[in-house]
C-alpha cells in the first residue's frame, strides 16, 4: 500500500500516512466537535470517503450540523454517499450484540465500495460511549487488531474515549492499541505516544542504521573488489597488447592477417583505457564525461586510419566506479561503431558527435556518426551488428535502461537512457 501522506485537518496532528490509526480521549461534546469535524472537512475535501459513528454525548443530528457549520452544506456530499454519520447501534451492534470480525469485514467491505466509486480512501471515526464495562475487553482485543491490520489499507480511524470512562489501565491499553493518543491539556490539544510503542519505534530506528551500515559495508568492499579486479584486468590486456604487437609486425604490410590484428589491437587499447578510468575512479566515483573523453581519444588514436571529426560535449556526472565500468563498454562499442562506419559507406571523412544529458533523473547519452544509416532491426549474427549488440544488452539486461537506434538521411543516432539515482555512487 502506497504510504500517501493525508492532511488530517487537526492542527495538532498535520499530516498522516494512509493506515494510522491514532485515538482522542476527550470530556465532551465540544471536545469532540473541536478534533473530529475538522477531520472530517478535511476528509471531504480530499475526496475521501467519510464514516462517522456517533455515541453520547454528540449524537447523529449534533454531528451533521457541527459539521454542515464547517464545509457550508453537507447536502452534496449526502447526496454522493461520501459521507455517512450512523449511530453506534446502526453499526456496532446492529445485530443486537457487538460481533468484532463482523464490524472489521464492514469497515474493509466500506473501503472497497468506496474505492470503486472513485474515492481515494476511507477516513472514519467511532465514538466508545456506549461500551459496557462487560464488553470492554473484547472491544480491546478487537482494537489490537485494527492497529496490525489497518496498515495494510488506505484508511485513517480514530477511535474516542470518554475519560470518565477510562481508569489508568484502560488508559493505557487503549493507547498500548494506538498509533498516539489526543489530550487535552487545558486550551491545546497535545499529541502523546505511549512509552512502549516509542520504544519499539526507537528500536526499529536503531536497526535501520545498523541495516544502512551494513549496506555501507558491503557497498564499500564491492568497489574495492571490483577495482581490484579492473586493476589486474588492465595489466593483463597491456601484456595481450603487447603480444598481438609483435605477432602484428611479422605479417606483411597491408595483408588481411594485419588488419585483423591491427583491429584487435585497438580494441585491447581502448580496453585499457576502460580499466584506465576505472582505476583513477578509485575513490568509488567517476567523472563519466571525462571518461567518455578519454574512451574517445583512445579509439580515435587507434583508428588513425580514418579522416575523423568528433566532439564529446555535455553535463559532468559523478557515477560509480561499478556503474562507469558497464558504460565504458558501451560507449568503447558505438563510439567505434561511430568512427569506423561514419562517412559515406564508411570511407572519406568520419563525422560523430558524443553528447552526455541529464533531465528529471533520467541520463542520456547519445552518440551520433554521419554515413550510411544502420538499420534498426540489425543482425546479431553478423560481426557488423555484434558490437552494437553487446552494448544492447549490456544496457537493457545489466543496467535496466534504453537502447535505441534512430536511423536517419545523414547518419545514426545511438541513445541510451538511464536512472541516474541507479548510477549514483
Amino acid at each position: 500500500m502506497s504510504r500517501t501522506m493525508r492532511d488530517t485537518g487537526v492542527e495538532a496532528i498535520g499530516s498522516l500516512s494512509w493506515g494510522t490509526h491514532f485515538c482522542q480521549f476527550y470530556q465532551d461534546k465540544q471536545d469532540l466537535i473541536a478534533i473530529l469535524v475538522p477531520y472530517f472537512a478535511a476528509g471531504l475535501e480530499q475526496n475521501e470517503f467519510c464514516m462517522w459513528v456517533t455515541s453520547e454525548p454528540l449524537r447523529v443530528e449534533e454531528a451533521k450540523g457541527a459539521l454542515a457549520k464547517a464545509v457550508g452544506t453537507l447536502d452534496p456530499y449526502l447526496g454522493t454517499g461520501q459521507i455517512e454519520v450512523l449511530e453506534y447501534s446502526q453499526w456496532y451492534t446492529s445485530t443486537g450484540k457487538f460481533e468484532p470480525d463482523r464490524v472489521m469485514q464492514g469497515w474493509v467491505g466500506k473501503l472497497v465500495a468506496a474505492q470503486q466509486r472513485g474515492f481515494e480512501g476511507l477516513r472514519l471515526s467511532g465514538n466508545t460511549f456506549w461500551l459496557e464495562e462487560s464488553a470492554w475487553q473484547e472491544f480491546a482485543e478487537y482494537e489490537a487488531a485494527v492497529d496490525r491490520v489497518i496498515g495494510q489499507y488506505p484508511m485513517l480511524a480514530i477511535c474516542t474515549y470518554h475519560l470518565a470512562r477510562c481508569g489508568a489501565v484502560e488508559i493505557l491499553e487503549v493507547m498500548s492499541s494506538h498509533a498516539f493518543a489526543l489530550i487535552k491539556r487545558g486550551d491545546t490539544w497535545q499529541v502523546i505516544e505511549s512509552a512502549e510503542r516509542k520504544q519499539a519505534q526507537e528500536a526499529l530506528a536503531q536497526a535501520n542504521q545498523r541495516l544502512l551500515a551494513a549496506e555501507r559495508a558491503r557497498a564499500e568492499l564491492a568497489e574495492k573488489m571490483v577495482l581490484e579486479i579492473s586493476h589486474r584486468t588492465k595489466n593483463n590486456l597491456m601484456l595481450l597488447s603487447g603480444v598481438l604487437e609483435m605477432a602484428a609486425l611479422e605479417e606483411p604490410e597491408g595483408s588481411p592477417a594485419r588488419r585483423v590484428l591491427r583491429d584487435a589491437i585497438n580494441r585491447v587499447a581502448a580496453l585499457v583505457a576502460v580499466h584506465e578510468g576505472m582505476y583513477r575512479g578509485s575513490s568509488g566515483q567517476v567523472e563519466l564525461l571525462d571518461l567518455l573523453r578519454r574512451i574517445a581519444e583512445m579509439v580515435t588514436g587507434a583508428l588513425a586510419e580514418r579522416e575523423l571529426e568528433l566532439s564529446v560535449t555535455g553535463d559532468e556526472v559523478l557515477v560509480s566506479s561499478r556503474s562507469a565500468s558497464s558504460l565504458s563498454v558501451v560507449a568503447n562499442e558505438l563510439i567505434t561503431n561511430a568512427i569506423k562506419h561514419g562517412g559515406p559507406d564508411g570511407e572519406g571523412k568520419a563525422h560523430a558527435v558524443i553528447r552526455l544529458s541529464r533531465k528529471e533523473g533520467r541520463l542520456a547519452l547519445g552518440i551520433w556518426n554521419s554515413g550510411k544509416p544502420v538499420a534498426s532491426d540489425f543482425d546479431v549474427s553478423t560481426q557488423k551488428g555484434l558490437g552494437l549488440t553487446i552494448a544492447q544488452v549490456v544496457v537493457e539486461k545489466q543496467m535496466q535502461g534504453r537502447f535505441s537506434l534512430h536511423a536517419h538521411e545523414g547518419g545514426t543516432l545511438a541513445e541510451i537512457v538511464l536512472d541516474e539515482d541507479a548510477l549514483k555512487p
